[in-house]
């Protein structure tokens, strides 16, 4: 099935979560008390992250993902 187009709405919307959550996400770094180093999830590639890894990760997937796009706009046949 494929992928519905993205339109300038849905870009928008999708832009002003990623926002948000990100706000969110530093905030609750800033402001928490919770031993984040005594907490553990598994992450699928790197194995088991306490809560202070997963807020070093987050920005670094974020990156990663911006390198992929900038990737896929140098293609030759972009944009289709």
């Amino acid at each position: 099935m494929p992928a519905p187009p993205v339109t300038r709405s849905s870009l928008r919307r999708s832009l002003a979560n990623a926002d948000c959550t990100a706000a969110s996400t530093l905030a609750y770094a800033q402001e928490t008390e919770a031993p984040l180093k005594a907490h553990t999830v598994a992450n699928p590639f790197f194995g088991p992250l306490n809560g202070h890894q997963w807020l070093l990760y987050i920005p670094l997937h974020n990156l990663r993902h911006n390198l992929q796009i900038a990737e896929v706009k140098t293609a030759s046949d972009y944009p289709r």
